[in-house]
């Protein structure tokens, strides 16, 4: 019994050592963590999401399931906080909903931003981030007889939830979801009987990538 208790006591012990250094807690994780994070501070993501478009308007002519890829370039200024760019674009078909004209969209939008890290684990990393800047938008519209492209600069907006996994000392996987609004003025004349139309929406989606 006495032998039973001693085992139970030494596993205890060696389970919670082994908890508080996942944690960050004792000195030597500490120390592996500031080295890691000093050596590799430079990370580049690949990331493709399932896009639905807010606006109604975008729904009825290009239907409710996008593509959306992206790249994300993040400069880690500490454990807890890091800066990112992030570029991403979509290119869809559709028809106009009366004279069922084809039409293409085209929408790039470009942020700047921060993330916000919830934990300093080296391997589990979940995040808050916000960022802001442009978006490009093309629409296309074709017919028979008639081609007409018009094309403008507006606002972006964008914000993220997700958890980074690191697999090794440079590998990234990482799990996204977030909101974009892409708000762009049109003149009257090519507005299609809209004054601003939001391009942005919901996506969920995933990435791989590297740190250097």
């Amino acid at each position: 019994m006495r032998t039973l208790i001693s085992l139970s006591l030494a596993l205890l012990f060696l389970t919670s050592t082994h908890l508080f250094a996942e944690e960050d807690l004792s000195p030597e994780p500490e120390k592996k963590s500031k080295r890691f994070f000093y050596e590799y501070p430079v990370s580049i993501k690949a990331r493709g999401a399932y896009f639905w478009p807010q606006a109604h308007a975008l729904r009825s002519r290009y239907g409710k399931h996008f593509a959306d890829y992206s790249l994300e370039l993040a400069y880690l200024l500490s454990r807890r906080w890091s800066v990112f760019l992030n570029g991403s674009i979509y290119h869809k078909h559709g028809h106009t909903k009366i004279s069922r004209k084809k039409t293409n969209l085209t929408a790039i939008p470009l942020t700047l931003g921060i993330n916000f890290y919830l934990h300093r684990s080296l391997v589990w990393r979940p995040y808050v981030g916000v960022g802001g800047g442009a978006a490009y938008v093309r629409f296309r519209d074709r017919s028979l007889f008639h081609k007409e492209v018009v094309s403008r600069w507006g606002e972006a907006s964008f914000a993220q939830l997700g958890l980074e996994m690191n697999l090794t000392q440079r590998c990234i996987i990482d799990l996204f979801g977030g909101y974009r609004k892409n708000w762009v003025s049109f003149p009257k004349s090519q507005s299609h009987h809209h004054h601003h139309i939001q391009t942005g929406g919901w996506e969920l989606g995933a990435g791989i990538g590297s740190r250097f």
